[in-house]
């Protein structure tokens, strides 16, 4: 993946010692592994098919792929609100973070009925 001055790929060694020496002069320690679960997360973050994950890292099973992964809350978070079944149910949103849906309540931690339009 990564060549030298003359063209030739670095062995994992020199690789790992060219690494070592970069992360020295900025003074924050990086390892191959670093960068391996940084890509797997920001491949996931992006929207990457965890399957095209795992056999772009060379895994045979899942279970080793998971290794690389820890999401955080805010990706849950995220996560959760996109693939909800809640969305189905819920209209646009109307009102900052509410949500209206079908049976006339708001989406929030509690649901109150919204008032009846009035008529003129």
């Amino acid at each position: 993946m990564f060549c030298g001055f003359e063209g030739k790929p670095f062995s994992v060694r020199a690789f790992s010692r060219r690494l070592r020496k970069y992360s020295q002069k900025i003074g924050y320690p990086i390892t191959p592994y670093d960068l391996r679960h940084s890509f797997a997360i920001l491949f996931l973050r992006g929207g990457g098919n965890v399957f095209a994950l795992q056999r772009t890292l060379g895994h045979t099973d899942l279970t080793m792929t998971k290794r690389y992964l820890a999401l955080t809350h805010e990706d849950l978070r995220r996560e959760h609100e996109r693939a909800t079944p809640v969305n189905s149910l819920v209209k646009k949103r109307v009102r900052g973070l509410e949500r209206v849906n079908a049976a006339g309540y708001r989406h929030c931690r509690v649901h109150i009925p919204l008032p009846e339009p009035l008529s003129g």
